[in-house]
C-alpha cells in the first residue's frame, strides 16, 4: 500500500470552522496561510514542525483569554458565500473574456 501527501487547496474545514467563529490553527501551507492572519482569526506554524505547534498549544493553555479576543475578531467577519467567491475568482482570473 502506498500512501501519499496531499495538501488543501482550498480547505473547507478552514473555512466552515472561520464561519462558525472556531479560531483555526493550522500548517502555514496552502490557502490557509493567505486565509489565517496570527492571533486575528487564528494561528499557523511551519508544515513539519511539530516543536512550533507544541509551543502554540501550550501558549493558548497557558492563556486562553487569547481565544475570546479571536472570537471577538471572528464575529466581524463575514465569510463570502461561493457564489461572491466564484464571482471574485472569475475576475481575478478574466474567465470570461
Amino acid at each position: 500500500m502506498t500512501f501519499y501527501t496531499v495538501y488543501e487547496s482550498y480547505s473547507l474545514a478552514l473555512h466552515e470552522a472561520l464561519a462558525c467563529n472556531v479560531p483555526v490553527i493550522a500548517a502555514d501551507i496552502g490557502a490557509t496561510s493567505e486565509e489565517i492572519m496570527n492571533s486575528v482569526n487564528g494561528f499557523t506554524f511551519r508544515a513539519g514542525d511539530e516543536y512550533e505547534l507544541k509551543k502554540k498549544l501550550q501558549h493558548l493553555v497557558k492563556n486562553p483569554e487569547i481565544l475570546n479576543e479571536i472570537k471577538r475578531n471572528l464575529e466581524a467577519h463575514t465569510p463570502m458565500l461561493v457564489e461572491e467567491e466564484a464571482y471574485m475568482y472569475e475576475r481575478l482570473y478574466n474567465i470570461s473574456q
